[in-house]
């Protein structure tokens, strides 16, 4: 598995991440209809992802699902602690 780094998302929360995920996953939620890119003509290279009307309609469910990671993320992290995948 390739090293991760971090990306700063807000003061408070750093995100491990790989490059391949900073590609492959907007992509794959484009194909879904979920996110729109839009390439800038600009040097370097620049695109914006923004939510369809499909992927609006999910961001409800979508923060439900990150509160309720956030709250069990202790007994996340000492499951992954047990199976010997240590964050």
């Amino acid at each position: 598995m390739p090293k991760q780094q971090k990306i700063t998302l807000s003061a408070s929360r750093d995100i491990p991440f790989d490059k391949l995920m900073l590609t492959q996953t907007p992509r794959d939620l484009t194909w879904d209809g979920l996110v729109t890119r839009i390439s800038c003509p600009e040097v370097p290279p620049r695109v914006e992802d923004r939510l369809t009307d499909l992927g609006l309609s999910l961001s409800d469910l979508a923060r439900a699902m990150e509160q309720g990671v956030v709250v069990h993320c202790p007994a996340i992290l000492e499951q992954r602690r047990k199976v010997g995948l240590d964050a």
